[in-house]
């Protein structure tokens, strides 16, 4: 769950476009505990949030592995989610982004 949470938190930062603050928060959800990273981002169309948890995709054509990463990261982190039986998953209006996860508590 540390690489899930330090994946989302370098996007967050890394994507990061606003003046806003970046928020993090963790919550006890039923028999689930929720972690959210929101902040303000380049725009993510519909097509690509659906693609976003892609091996190698990048909503920026223009990053390559020396400016922007190997495209993974995300990838791993619904795998790594999965593996525990939780899931993981992106709300956006546009320029305001959340990537939850959520994993159930044994």
């Amino acid at each position: 769950m540390q690489q899930v949470l330090s994946n989302f938190l370098d996007n967050a930062i890394q994507y990061y476009q606003g003046e806003d603050a970046i928020w993090i928060k963790g919550e006890f959800r039923d028999q689930y505990y929720r972690i959210s990273i929101t902040g303000q981002g380049q725009t993510i169309s519909e097509s690509e949030q659906e693609k976003i948890f892609s091996r190698f995709y990048r909503t920026d054509p223009s990053r390559s592995r020396t400016t922007g990463g190997s495209g993974l990261g995300l990838a791993i982190s619904k795998e790594i989610v999965e593996k525990h039986d939780g899931r993981i998953w992106l709300e956006s209006d546009g320029s305001v982004h959340s990537f939850y996860f959520e994993v159930p508590l044994y």
